[in-house]
């Protein structure tokens, strides 16, 4: 780094006298050109002076000739004139183009002194940056080494302590194996009696168990019997359940009253609007819709009149109406959900199906793992119910 800066001092003193140089050199040069002008300016003035001396003595011999030297003169001196402006603007382009070579010299000289500082900096900064890395890297080892000696004692701790506790645990089983010994001697007595007691008991608790079963069957016997006696399943038979009635009564007051009073009060304005009926066809229309409504009032009041309501039994064994039933389709892995509701309620979209239809007739009274086959206007279809909701 030493050896760097005495190089740059010495770089420095050698530009720093290469510009006094160069400067006493344009002194000189300066000065050599103010007396060369000085010698030229003398001469002119003397060839003026000898020319103006002979135009008078021209003059004073003979005029055409006084005539002639004036104009010889004249073109002398604009001659002379041309030259003179010739040699100033050589004179001015020089010290132009000297000029700009000093300020060029100059900005070398600055760019090159910059250039010496930035590489100095450089060189300061990167000695820097190592030594940085130095003492880093200082530190990781140190560090490294204290965590190895850390290591090397836990480990020394650890095995230690594992020796002793595999002591101790030796210890501990010797003595527990005595006493377990002891105590497995006792507990086999004790055993072998709870476990005639059990015996006993087990074989009580079996039979009381298998003597309920057999009542909770016929109970549930009972009960499915009772069912089937309480509803018909008769093809000519209407179904409803609790939540498709409910539905039904709720679309029948919508269109008692506000469907119909709505209808109505629109027949009254179109028919007001025009009085020739045969060409109103907002009255045709209005009046097709309160037939249509009229209709469903009425369908619905029959359904609602004469339909049997089936009571949800809650979930069971056996399909009826108001179950969800999950089928599978022979020769697939899909499922299909189906619920059995009555005719009233039936919605394709909805997989509510009658129980009169192919499929709903086939379902009722079966059970969970059964397989059925019915014959649908598409063939023959053959299923297994997978579960019942």
């Amino acid at each position: 780094m030493f050896s760097g800066a005495k190089r740059c001092k010495a770089r420095g003193w050698n530009e720093m006298k290469i510009i006094i140089t160069t400067i006493l050199a344009l002194a000189a040069m300066r000065k050599a050109q103010s007396k060369r002008k000085a010698k030229a300016k003398r001469k002119v003035i003397a060839k003026i002076e000898a020319d103006l001396k002979a135009e008078w003595e021209a003059k004073r011999e003979d005029p055409e000739r006084r005539v002639k030297v004036e104009a010889e003169r004249k073109a002398k001196v604009a001659i002379r004139q041309a030259e003179a402006e010739r040699r100033a603007e050589a004179e001015r382009r020089a010290r132009a183009t000297i000029r700009k070579a000093e300020a060029e010299r100059r900005a070398e000289a600055k760019r090159k002194e910059a250039e010496a500082e930035h590489r100095k900096a450089e060189r300061k900064a990167e000695a820097e940056r190592r030594e940085t890395e130095r003492k880093a890297e200082a530190e990781r080892r140190k560090a490294e080494r204290r965590e190895t000696e850390r290591r090397e004692a836990e480990h020394r701790a650890e095995a230690e302590r594992k020796a002793i506790a595999k002591r101790k645990e030796v210890e501990a089983e010797r003595r527990a194996e005595v006493k377990r010994k002891a105590i497995a001697a006792i507990r086999k007595a004790e055993a072998e009696r709870k476990a005639e007691a059990e015996r006993k008991e087990a074989e009580a608790e079996r039979k009381a168990e298998a003597k309920r079963k057999e009542v909770e069957a016929e109970r549930k016997e009972a009960e499915a019997n009772k069912q089937r006696n309480r509803i018909s399943y008769s093809p000519y038979a209407t179904y409803l359940t609790k939540e498709g009635e409910a539905e039904l009564r709720r679309e029948l007051k919508e269109l008692l009253e506000v469907r119909r009073p709505a209808l109505a009060q629109k027949l009254a304005g179109a028919a007001g609007r025009n009085s020739k009926i045969k060409k109103n066809a907002d009255y045709h229309d209005i009046k097709e819709q309160q037939g249509f409504t009229e209709g469903r009032i009425q369908h619905i009041e029959a359904v609602l009149r004469h339909a049997t309501v089936v009571e949800d039994q809650g979930p069971s064994d056996e399909v009826w109406i108001g179950s969800t039933v999950i089928i599978r389709e022979d020769g697939t892995d899909e499922d299909e959900e189906y619920k059995i509701v009555g005719s009233a309620e039936v919605n394709p979209r909805e997989r509510k199906i009658s129980p009169k239809s192919p499929i709903g007739a086939a379902l009722l009274g079966k059970k969970k793992g059964q397989k059925v086959r019915v014959e649908t206007p598409g063939g023959l279809v053959k299923f297994k119910i997978v579960d019942i909701r």
